[in-house]
């Protein structure tokens, strides 16, 4: 007996069956997960009272230490809200792209050459997101931070960033690995 079924390959259409499966959740999580995003961030910026923002900006930003105040006016919140939608944008790229690949998927459409275009579209959106993450801290420390005109920089680059960046370099090679199959399945099918 097989403890762990979605580790294993299979010859039986059951791997076909898992990935329908699981497609079909996550073309409902993506537009969920759009949906949150689209919500989140002007109740974050826009309904959030001052003392509720700050501890979760400072958080954002790393650890500024007291003798920082952030500058919370509405003005501020506004243009925090923009400079947090540059790495938003991306994600919503990326979440609008899942959810169109993993409806071809759960038709059945799995070696395309649309499907491996979307995945293309979601590695750079994964790309364009980790690098937008480091600019919208650094723009939003620069914007909301009050130094007391004081020389003041901060550029934030977390490992998450940097994981992000390998996670879209392995979506990019897995999509060109499947347009190389589609090519080869096309081949194939033309010597029947």
């Amino acid at each position: 007996m097989n403890r762990f079924p979605l580790l294993t390959a299979s010859t039986d259409g059951a791997a076909l069956s898992r990935v329908q499966a699981i497609s079909r959740w996550l073309r409902w999580l993506a537009p969920a997960a759009s949906a949150l995003t689209l919500a989140f961030l002007p109740a974050f910026w826009l309904g959030l009272s001052a003392a509720a923002l700050s501890p979760a900006v400072r958080g954002f930003l790393g650890d500024l230490g007291p003798q920082y105040a952030l500058r919370l006016d509405l003005p501020f919140r506004v243009a925090g809200l923009a400079v947090s939608a540059l790495a938003a944008t991306a994600l919503l790229t990326a979440l609008w792209q899942a959810g169109r690949l993993s409806t071809a998927f759960a038709r059945g459409e799995i070696f395309t050459l649309a499907g491996a275009m979307r995945l293309r579209r979601i590695a750079l959106a994964v790309a364009a997101f980790g690098a937008a993450l480091p600019l919208t801290r650094t723009l939003l420390a620069l914007l909301l931070v009050d130094n007391g005109q004081q020389p003041f920089w901060l550029v934030l680059v977390y490992l998450g960033d940097g994981l992000l960046w390998l996670l879209s370099g392995l979506l990019l090679a897995i999509a060109w690995a499947q347009v190389e199959a589609t090519r080869i399945a096309r081949e194939n099918a033309a010597f029947i």
